[in-house]
């Protein structure tokens, strides 16, 4: 006997309700990764909700394919804080020094969530292959590529910015050099240690030497 088809209107509340769900999964691993840290299991998770492991499992079939799912969350939100931070920036120095000291504070805010985006497929063993290339490419790079488009429209748009200079390849190394304030803060805070001065200063002198950059390529044209 065939199944009688379920109408429209009862897929649709279904299909919402799934979508509510693993929101309010994905909203608790958070929570219980700033507590627990790398260390977090689905019993964590599930408990934090007052759900089973298997109602987890239903929704997310692994640990890891759920931690892959909350970096996603946090790349679209890194890449939506640095967009709105460059937006009001009115020179290409200007640019520079909001997407520097913006990424730095996303990341000093949930260092957890950092390890989470850049740090844990590197050295938790099978955690690379939870997200296969093809997947990273259509749910990672619309991201950056929008984020990098930001800053470097804000370069190429200064008319002041050095022409033998390429704003796309800058913004990818400001970018870089960001995650990698955040990845010594990381390493200071499991060692309980700390540098001489606030990460922000040396975002600063970094922001600023690049825009004396600007400067001299300006008085040498």
């Amino acid at each position: 006997m065939n199944r009688a088809k379920r109408p429209p209107q009862t897929q649709d509340a279904r299909v919402a309700r799934g979508a509510q769900t693993r929101s309010r999964i994905l909203t608790a691993t958070r929570a219980v990764l700033a507590r627990q840290g790398q260390d977090l299991t689905l019993d964590h998770v599930a408990a934090r909700l007052g759900l089973t492991k298997q109602a987890v499992l239903y929704h997310f079939p692994s640990k890891d394919r759920l931690l892959v799912e909350l970096a996603l969350l946090g790349v679209a939100e890194e890449a939506e804080a640095m967009i709105a931070a460059v937006a009001p920036a009115r020179t290409a120095a200007e640019a520079v020094r909001r997407f520097l000291r913006a990424s730095l504070g996303f990341h000093l805010a949930d260092l957890e969530r950092f390890r989470l985006i850049y740090v844990r497929a590197q050295v938790v063993r099978g955690a690379k292959d939870t997200l296969p290339s093809a997947e990273r490419k259509a749910r990672i790079y619309p991201f950056t590529s929008r984020m990098y488009q930001a800053l470097e429209e804000k370069l190429r748009d200064d008319p002041g910015f050095p022409e033998h200079l390429d704003p796309r390849t800058l913004a990818v190394a400001i970018h870089l050099a960001a995650i990698g304030y955040a990845t010594m803060a990381g390493e200071l805070q499991g060692a309980k240690d700390a540098m001489k001065l606030p990460f922000e200063r040396y975002a600063d002198e970094l922001a600023t030497a690049i825009s004396g950059g600007f400067a001299r390529a300006r008085r040498r044209s």
